[in-house]
C-alpha cells in the first residue's frame, strides 16, 4: 500500500492511486521501497516539531510529578507536626506579649521616676520659697542635721580645724554679749551748740523758813536735740546810685546775689540735696519723700521733683564719667555681682520689664549699671582694656571677659549651693554636711594665714593646712562621682566645681584676692531695700540716673566722705557756673583731692 507520500509526489490524487488500472506489483513494490528510503533521509517537519513538543511536556510532566511528591512529603510532615507547630505558635505569641509587657513596664518605671525627681524637685523648690518667706535669710548658723561625716558611704572628714563648736547652744542674742567690749556713750562735742537757757527756781524763798534762796553756783548738763523744718529764705539786694557826671545821668546798681541752682526757680540747693540723699542713698521712696517734707508745711509735687533731677542728671555725668573711668584704668580687682530691677519701658527686642543692675566694685570705687541683658557684653564693656583679677559667682556671664583678666570664684557660694541642699533633699544631707564642714575649715585657715605675719612658722602651717584641706575637697568631688548612684543635684554641683577648679584655686595662689565676694553682694542691699519701696523705674533715663546716684554715693561712702556736705559744693558750683557742671568736676571726687591736713 503507497503512502500519503509516495501519492504526493506523483501528482496524483489518492483516490486514482487506490484504485489503479493495471498493477506491476515488483516494480510498484521496489518504487515504494525507494520512496520509503527517502522519507527517511528527509523527515518532515511538522513530525520533529510535534517530537519535540512531545518531549518538552513529557519534561514538565517530570517536574509537576517531582513538584508534587515534594509537597506531598512536606504535607505529611505537617499533618505529623500540627499540634506542636500551633504550640510553637502559641509560645510565640505569648513570648512576644511578655517583651511587650517588659517593654511598657521598664517605661513606665522610667516615667515613675522622673516624676518622683520631678516631683522632689519641686518640693525642694517649695521649702526653698517657703525658708524665704518665713525664716531668716542668715546663713551664719549652722545647720542641725546630723554629724559631720557621710555614714552612708563611710567617709569620714579631719579638716584639721581645732575650732570647737559648741553642741546645742542657743541662738545667739543680738546687741551687746556678756563679757565682750562696751563702747560707751558717744561723743558729740562736734555738735554746735544752740538754743542755750537757764532756768530759775519758781518760788523765791524756803517754803519751811520762810528765808530768801541765794544763786551760789550752776549746774549744767546737754541734751541732744534735732529740727528739721522747711523755711523760706529771704534775698534782699540793696540798689544803689549816684548822679554820673560823664553820662549826665543817674546810674543805679543792685548788689548780686546767690545763684540759684536752675533759674527762676524757687527751691534752694538744700531742698535738692534732702531729696537725692533720701532717695538715693537712704533708699526712701519718693513719695513718702514727697510726704516728709509735707509734714514741714512744704507741699512740693512729684513732677517738679523728676523735672529737677532731669536736669541734675547732666550735672553729675562728669563724676560718672570719671568714676568709670578711674575703676576700669586704675583698678586691677573687682567684685562683680547683680539683681534683678524693674525698668517699665517697652522695647522692640525684649518682652517683659524685667532688667538688672551690676556692680562692680574696688576698694574706693563703686560703679552700678543698669542694662536690659545679663549676657556677658555688660561686664565686658566696662571692663575692656582692663588687666586685673575679677571676683565673683561662677555665672557664664562673667567668664572669659578678656585674655587680661582671671576669674576668682566665690566659695560663699559653693557653700550656699551645699547648705541649700541639705535642706531641701535630707537623703543627702550628711554628704552635705561633711562638704559644709570642709569649706569652713577653708574660711578659717585662710584668716589665719592672713592674721599671720609673713615667712613666719605659722603662716606656714596655715597654708599647708589650707592647702590640705583644698585638695581634699576636689578628692572627695572626683570620689563621690565616679560612683553611678550619686544623686544628681550633687553630680551636677560637683561637675560645676572641677570644671571652675582654677578660679576656685585663685585665692589660694594670691592671698591678697578674697575668696568670696560678699563685698559685691553688701553693694547691693542698699539699692535692692530701694527696688522693693519703690519697685524699679518707669523711663530709661530715669534708670540711667538711678544706676549713677548709686555709684556716687557708694562711692563716696567707701571714701568717707559726707553725701550732704558733698552735694552740697558740687551743687553749689554748678550753679555758679551758670547751671552747668564745673570744668574741673573731677577734681571734686576723692582720688582728686588732696589728703586732709
Amino acid at each position: 500500500m503507497r503512502s500519503c507520500l509516495e501519492f504526493e509526489e506523483t501528482g496524483m490524487s489518492a483516490s486514482t492511486k487506490i484504485l489503479p488500472r493495471k498493477l506491476n506489483f515488483p516494480i510498484a513494490a521496489v518504487k515504494l521501497r525507494r520512496s520509503l528510503a527517502l522519507k527517511k533521509q528527509r523527515p518532515c517537519t511538522k513530525c520533529v516539531e510535534l517530537e519535540n513538543a512531545n518531549q518538552v511536556f513529557r519534561d514538565e510532566n517530570e517536574r509537576m510529578r517531582a513538584q508534587l511528591n515534594l509537597l506531598r512529603s512536606y504535607d505529611e510532615q505537617d499533618q505529623e507536626s500540627t499540634e506542636l507547630t500551633h504550640l510553637r505558635r502559641q509560645c510565640a505569641l505569648k513570648q512576644r506579649e511578655v517583651e511587650k509587657a517588659q517593654g511598657e513596664l521598664s517605661l513606665a518605671k522610667r516615667r515613675v521616676a522622673e516624676l518622683e525627681s520631678e516631683i522632689a524637685a519641686k518640693d525642694a523648690r517649695i521649702d526653698s520659697l517657703t525658708r524665704k518667706l518665713f525664716e531668716a535669710s542668715s546663713e551664719k548658723g549652722t545647720l542641725e542635721i546630723g554629724q559631720s561625716t557621710d555614714e552612708q558611704n563611710g567617709d569620714t572628714a579631719d579638716t584639721g580645724d581645732s575650732r570647737s563648736k559648741p553642741q546645742g547652744s542657743s541662738k545667739r542674742k543680738r546687741g551687746g554679749q556678756p563679757g565682750g567690749p562696751r563702747p560707751g556713750p558717744r561723743d558729740h562735742d562736734h555738735l554746735p551748740t544752740d538754743d542755750d537757757k537757764t532756768y530759775e527756781l519758781d518760788e523765791s524763798c524756803c517754803s519751811d523758813c520762810g528765808e530768801q534762796w541765794v544763786p551760789f553756783t550752776t549746774r549744767e548738763s546737754e541734751q541732744i536735740e534735732v529740727t528739721v523744718r522747711a523755711y523760706k529764705r529771704k534775698v534782699r539786694r540793696k540798689k544803689y546810685r549816684h548822679f554820673c557826671k560823664k553820662k549826665q545821668c543817674w546810674a543805679t546798681k543792685t548788689a548780686s546775689a546767690p545763684r540759684p541752682l536752675f533759674p527762676h526757680s524757687r527751691y534752694g540747693i538744700s531742698v535738692w540735696v534732702f531729696l537725692l540723699v533720701n532717695r538715693y542713698v537712704l533708699h526712701i521712696a519718693m513719695n513718702r519723700v514727697c510726704m516728709m517734707l509735707k509734714q514741714h508745711q512744704l507741699n512740693m509735687p512729684q513732677g517738679t521733683v523728676y523735672a529737677g533731677f532731669h536736669r541734675i542728671h547732666q550735672l553729675i555725668k562728669p563724676l560718672i564719667a570719671e568714676i568709670k573711668r578711674h575703676s576700669r584704668e586704675d583698678k586691677h580687682h573687682w567684685h562683680i555681682d547683680d539683681t534683678g530691677w524693674k525698668v517699665f519701658v517697652v522695647i522692640d527686642e525684649k518682652s517683659g520689664y524685667g532688667w538688672y543692675l551690676w556692680v562692680f566694685l574696688s576698694d574706693d570705687v563703686c560703679v552700678y549699671i543698669l542694662s536690659p541683658s545679663r549676657a556677658r557684653k555688660v561686664p565686658k564693656s566696662h571692663l575692656e582694656n582692663s588687666v586685673g583679677i575679677v571676683t565673683s559667682d561662677r555665672l557664664p556671664a562673667n567668664k572669659k571677659l578678656s585674655d587680661n583678666i582671671q576669674n576668682s570664684y566665690c566659695w560663699v557660694h559653693e557653700r550656699r549651693e551645699f547648705r541649700n541642699l541639705a535642706k531641701a533633699y535630707p537623703e543627702i544631707a550628711k554628704l552635705c554636711m561633711f562638704f559644709l564642714d570642709l569649706i569652713g575649715g577653708l574660711f578659717h585657715h585662710n584668716v589665719q594665714r592672713l592674721l599671720a605675719e609673713s615667712n613666719s612658722e605659722s603662716s606656714a602651717t596655715s597654708e599647708a593646712k589650707l592647702k590640705s584641706t583644698l585638695n581634699q575637697i576636689y578628692d572627695a568631688c572626683r570620689k563621690h562621682l565616679a560612683k553611678s548612684d550619686l544623686h544628681p543635684e550633687l553630680r551636677r554641683v560637683f561637675k560645676g566645681m572641677i570644671k571652675d577648679e582654677e578660679g576656685l584655686r585663685l585665692f589660694f595662689d594670691i592671698p591678697s584676692v578674697p575668696p568670696d565676694n560678699n563685698p559685691a553682694e553688701r553693694a547691693l542691699r542698699g539699692p535692692v531695700v530701694g527696688r522693693k519701696n519703690s519697685y524699679g523705674n518707669h523711663s530709661k533715663w530715669g534708670a540711667e540716673f538711678t544706676a549713677d546716684m548709686f555709684s556716687l554715693s557708694e562711692t563716696l561712702r567707701l571714701n568717707n566722705i559726707d553725701h550732704n556736705q558733698f552735694l552740697t559744693n558740687y551743687l553749689q558750683a554748678c550753679a555758679d557756673n551758670n547751671g552747668q557742671p564745673p570744668p574741673n568736676a573731677a577734681n571734686y571726687l576723692p582720688w582728686h583731692r588732696p589728703p586732709p591736713q
